[in-house]
């Protein structure tokens, strides 16, 4: 066989043989990535079922598409979303802004929202986290300026450093946060996703407290209590006149 006929087999099998082997090793490596939301997705079902949440929806996949929707009924309901699919699947953006807009959908990775029955509202607030972590959301809601909020600070320089807190211009000089809540937030503050905390109760949704990347829900972790204990306060300075 001629030279010219032998060098583009060779050049082929050898294409042919560096696709398998990268699409092995992309095999593997998606593998992994699955094995590992679906741990996390399993962990927080675990902790979730031992705190009384019922399944909606699970969804096993890779990085980006595995997901959990899970939801605990009472005097309060609490709904938790992981995972984009999750996320989507209750219109986050529909309750912050009002509207659809799928951009918000893309910054939205864990939430553990709480919902008032329907006589009832929070005020209008929101809380982040000061950290390069918020900044990408907090810019794309711009709650002082859409929201008309004004700055509130609690009096307390550990938390006030940490966190910038919006509130309705009635409420600025009042207490919002109290000294119980405080205490309660910080003791999240060595855990993951702690950086990247947002808190907010839209004014086209004042039923809902959204927040957004809380601490993974865990045996060891009590994001969904801290979470509860911030709801009842802001509940209570709704109730309480001025």
């Amino acid at each position: 066989m001629a030279w010219y006929y032998v060098i583009p087999l060779l050049v082929v099998g050898a294409v042919a043989i560096l696709f398998l082997v990268r699409n092995l090793k992309g095999g593997l490596l998606l593998s992994g990535a699955n094995t590992g939301i679906n741990e996390h997705v399993q962990a927080a079902k675990s902790a979730l079922e031992q705190r009384g949440f019922s399944l909606v929806m699970e969804w096993p996949g890779s990085f980006m598409d595995g997901a959990l929707s899970m939801r605990r009924d009472g005097e309060v309901t609490l709904h938790f979303a992981l995972g984009r699919r999750a996320i989507h699947q209750d219109s986050v953006d529909m309750k912050l802004l009002g509207r659809g807009d799928r951009r918000l959908l893309s910054m939205w990775w864990l939430q553990l929202a709480v919902e008032l029955p329907d006589a009832e509202r929070f005020p209008t607030f929101a809380m982040c986290r000061r950290h390069q972590g918020t900044d990408a959301a907090w810019g794309f809601l711009k709650p002082k300026k859409k929201w008309s909020l004004a700055q509130h600070t609690t009096g307390d320089a550990r938390f006030d450093e940490l966190f910038e807190i919006l509130v309705e211009p009635d409420l600025r000089d009042r207490e919002v946060i109290d000294e119980a809540s405080r205490t309660l937030l910080l003791s999240l503050s060595q855990e993951p996703y702690f950086d990247n905390l947002i808190f907010l109760c839209p004014p086209h949704a004042p039923r809902w407290l959204i927040v957004v990347n809380p601490p993974l829900p865990s045996e060891g972790t009590g994001s969904v209590e801290v979470i509860e204990g911030l709801a009842e306060r802001l509940r209570t300075v709704a109730k309480t006149p001025a």
